[in-house]
This record gives structure tokens, C-alpha cells and sequence, in this order.
């Protein structure tokens, strides 16, 4: 396990993402891999199978004038159940960004809590106690990671993880 780690980024559904690499858009007509963005919230709450096809918390590896965002960390059935939870009662209609705090496991993420975030600060580079996350418990301390983000001369990504 890689301990507990926080990221926020954009929500995102695997068939969109899926359908964007293969026809350029999503199901909803926008590409979840330049402009996230405009990615509808419907897709992830009231269409079946992008639901089914589960989410994942997108990071740019691109730069901010070429973006291009594809998986971080998927979402395990638990966590999968939380943000359904709050995309149900959210008032967003798209830019639909969230911070996660869980274990992560390979790629997953597992029984995350999840909270909606606003702004640029929840692009890939929240840190630890940001975007109304309390990531750290008390006695541990965050370390944070921003390796690529020199190589491209933006912050590319910042992934916090807390530790005792």
C-alpha cells in the first residue's frame, strides 16, 4: 500500500475517457482529455453507462497551453459509492473538480473521502489541508511531491502524502 494520500483534480468516467481516445469526444460531446472542463456532471450522475464504467481523478500531463489529462487514480467501489453521494446533491453542472484523501493501492485509490474543490488550486496541485480537506491527522506531517512539474515549467502535479 502507498499510505494515505491526498489529490485533487477533475472527476472524471472511464467511457469518456475511453471514447474520447477513440472518437475525440466523450459521450456527452466533449473531450475529457483537452478540456475537462466541459465535461458534463450529468455523465456521472445520470447516465448509466458512464457510471458504470467507474471514475477516476484526472491529472494534466500536459502543459497549461497543450493540456492533456488522462487517469490518476481510479476509484474502488467505496469510493466510487461517496462520490455518487455527492455528485447527487451538487449544484455544479461541469468543471466538476473534487479532492480525494485514501490509500492508495497501484493506481486505485480506496475508501476515499471526497469533497468538492473550487478553483485552480484544485487542478493537480492542492496541498495538504486545502480545498475543504483535512487530509493530516494530527501528528502527521505532509510531504508533498512535485516531480515533472520543472520539466514543463508549470506545476504539473502535486500530490501530497501525510505520514506519522
Amino acid at each position: 500500500a502507498g499510505g494515505m494520500t491526498t489529490f485533487s483534480g477533475y472527476l472524471m468516467d472511464n467511457y469518456c475517457y475511453i471514447e474520447t481516445q477513440q472518437k475525440g469526444v466523450g459521450k456527452d460531446g466533449t473531450d475529457a482529455i483537452k478540456a475537462p472542463e466541459t465535461h458534463n456532471v450529468y455523465c456521472l450522475d445520470k447516465v448509466q453507462a458512464c457510471v458504470d464504467s467507474g471514475f477516476y481523478v484526472a491529472m494534466n500531463n500536459g502543459t497549461g497551453g497543450a493540456k492533456s489529462y488522462h487517469p490518476k487514480y481510479q476509484l474502488d467501489s467505496a469510493s466510487m459509492a461517496t462520490a455518487l453521494a455527492l455528485i447527487g446533491a451538487t449544484t455544479k453542472t461541469n468543471d466538476y473538480k473534487v479532492t480525494v484523501t485514501g490509500e492508495v493501492e497501484g493506481s486505485q485509490i480506496k475508501n476515499a473521502t471526497i469533497v468538492e474543490c473550487d478553483g485552480d488550486q484544485c487542478d493537480g496541485v492542492c496541498t495538504c489541508g486545502d480545498c475543504g480537506s483535512t487530509a493530516c491527522d494530527s501528528g502527521e506531517s505532509a510531504s508533498g511531491d512535485a516531480s515533472g512539474a520543472a520539466a514543463v515549467g508549470v506545476l504539473a502535479v502535486w500530490v501530497v502524502t501525510c505520514r506519522a
